[in-house]
Parts: C-alpha cells; sequence; structure tokens
C-alpha cells in the first residue's frame, strides 16, 4: 500500500493562504513518491479549490470529522492555529506520524515532527517537547514551491531590476500595501511600483499614475516575473521574505502579526534584508519612509545581504525534506 500524507490547513479571504501554500509547496515536493491528500473546511472549499491544482481534496464540516478517513499507516501534516491539545492527542492516535509547522514556538507536544523554517532558529524557544519530537529548524527546511528553490540554486547574487514590487499577501489586515504605495506616490517616486493586492476597489488606478502597476491573483510565474523585475521587494516577514530571498532580491521588510515577528527578527540579525519593525498604520509608514528610500538606494548593502542569501537559503530544501518524509 503507498504512503499517504494528508495536509490539513484552511484558507480565505479573511486569513488569508500562507498555511496552505505552505502545505502546498511540500506537497510540490514529495508529490511523485508519496499519495497526498488535502483537507480543508467545507466552509474554505470554493476559495481553496481554486489553489490545488491536481492535487486530491476532502471537505470536512468540522476538524473532528478527520478521524473518519485517517488511516493508521497515514501521515498527517497540520498547518494552523486552531489545534487544541485535546484535539492533537486524539488525532496523533489514529495515524502513523503526527507532522506540525509551528511558526510561533511554544508547545511542541502531542506532535512527532516539527517544522519552523524561521532564519537562524534554534530549539531553546520550544517548551513541553515531547522526548521523542524531532524539530527542524531553518531556512534548510524552507517550505517554498518548486519553482523558487529552482531559482535559489541557480541565481547568482547580482542586484537588478527597477522600482519596488509591494505585496502583504491575501490579507492585508492594515492595508500596509496600499498605505506604502501612496505614500511612495506621494514622495514623486518616479521608478516603477508594482502593487499585488487581492482588493477589488483598486482605487489607486484612478488616480491614473504613470510608472504603477497593479497587480491580483497572481499565479507562481506571474510572482517570480513580478518580482524580479523590481530592484527591491517591500514585503512583510512571512514566506515571501523566503520567496524573496530565492530570487535574491534586496528586501526591506517589517511584520504586522505575531507570527511575523520571530521571522523578521531572524532576516535582520542574519543580515538578510532591512528592517522597519512593527507596522500597523499608515503615520508609522510615513516616519519608515526615509529609511526605505535610503535603503533603495544603498547597493552595496544590497550585495551584502545577497551574499547572504545565498549561503542561509540554498534551494535544497525539498530534496532534504522528501528524503526526511522517505525515511518515515
Amino acid at each position: 500500500m503507498r504512503k499517504r500524507l494528508i495536509f490539513r490547513a484552511d484558507a480565505n479571504t479573511t486569513m488569508g493562504r500562507g498555511h496552505l501554500s505552505r502545505c502546498l509547496a511540500v506537497a510540490g515536493m514529495i508529490k511523485d513518491d508519496i499519495e497526498v491528500l488535502f483537507v480543508c473546511l467545507k466552509k474554505d472549499e470554493s476559495y481553496i479549490l481554486k489553489l490545488l491544482g491536481d492535487f486530491n481534496f476532502q471537505s470536512l464540516e468540522k476538524d473532528y470529522d478527520l478521524i473518519q478517513i485517517l488511516n493508521k499507516e497515514d501521515l498527517l501534516w497540520i498547518d494552523g492555529y486552531q489545534f487544541s491539545k485535546k484535539w492533537k492527542i486524539k488525532i496523533r492516535k489514529c495515524v502513523y506520524k503526527l507532522i506540525e509547522t509551528n511558526d510561533i514556538p511554544a508547545d511542541a507536544n502531542n506532535v512527532d515532527i516539527v517544522f519552523n523554517h524561521t532564519p537562524g532558529l534554534k530549539p531553546e524557544p520550544f517548551i513541553n517537547i515531547d522526548a521523542n519530537t524531532k524539530l527542524y529548524l531553518g531556512l534548510k527546511y524552507a517550505l517554498l514551491r518548486q519553482n523558487f528553490l529552482k531559482h535559489a540554486k541557480t541565481k547568482k547574487a547580482k542586484s537588478s531590476g527597477k522600482g519596488v514590487f509591494i505585496c502583504f499577501g491575501g490579507a492585508d489586515t492594515y492595508n500596509l500595501g496600499e498605505k506604502f504605495t501612496k505614500e511612495l506616490i506621494r514622495l514623486n517616486f518616479n521608478e516603477p511600483i508594482y502593487w499585488v493586492t487581492n482588493r477589488s476597489d483598486k482605487d489607486l488606478q484612478t488616480d491614473k499614475v504613470d510608472n504603477l502597476t497593479i497587480l491580483s491573483h497572481l499565479n507562481e510565474e506571474e510572482m517570480i516575473h513580478y518580482m524580479s523585475e523590481a530592484k527591491v521587494v517591500l514585503i512583510p516577514s512571512s514566506v515571501l521574505s523566503f520567496e524573496a530571498m530565492a530570487l535574491r532580491k534586496p528586501i526591506f521588510t517589517c511584520y504586522f502579526v505575531n507570527n511575523q515577528e520571530l521571522i523578521y527578527n531572524g532576516l535582520i540579525e542574519l543580515n538578510l534584508a532591512c528592517g522597519a519593525g512593527y507596522i500597523k498604520n499608515g503615520a508609522e509608514i510615513k516616519k519608515k519612509m526615509s529609511e526605505f528610500m535610503h535603503y533603495y538606494n544603498d547597493t552595496d548593502n544590497h550585495k551584502t545581504q545577497l551574499d547572504n542569501q545565498i549561503v542561509v537559503l540554498d534551494g535544497t530544501s525539498g530534496e532534504r525534506i522528501n528524503k526526511l518524509i522517505a525515511t518515515l
């Protein structure tokens, strides 16, 4: 019987698709060697089906319904914050191994394997770790899509491009992408601005700003194209920052939710990006624009950071994770 890996993650317009995207990245790494099934809540089915491609899918009314489709030989990979201790204890008994993406180091018990690809992360922040739980930490285990990993293997540390790529994900809670874009326009920034947004009321289009390109619902190839076109990317400290590193791009970053702070600290400590700290409103963005403009023109700093990116993100995390899964 072929081994099966089941991914349990959610995605929707409110929470974005970060949890699901990480699972999709892993699925792309191992799909040739293991059967893959995605399981999500029924209420998000229409949103999620558009993202899954050819992967098998099953929906649930509630999380405990998952027990009905599990086998003792299954590997189950969970990615999300809603899974309680009680739920994990019960579910773990129903599968061969329970794997978790734990991006806020805290409780790491009641699971067999933990992944966290925060740059430079050490085991110390994790607590209540079961004796046999294995931790796979840092960018050696970057959960990135295959095309980004391919670029990380081949792309040299040569700063290129023109303008700014701005993206704050599918759930830009504080409209930071729009606020950064408007500030650049206010400052008469005359190089290209590529702003990615899922908002339907693209109000900036009416301003007829010649150097502004508003983008939405980009696929993987389109993301790579527009990120590569820019000289600097302006993004949160999320998986987006790892994608930019794979393309060897100078990164100006910030964080606005708890699960991004640890990544932000790692990026800054390892000098992989320049940071604006915690930001959640337009006033804070205005204060940081002089720092951004200085960074935009600091090509010496760009080169140093790109060299560092090559060291920490080598593009072979897919092979490592595939080999690890194969040995379970």
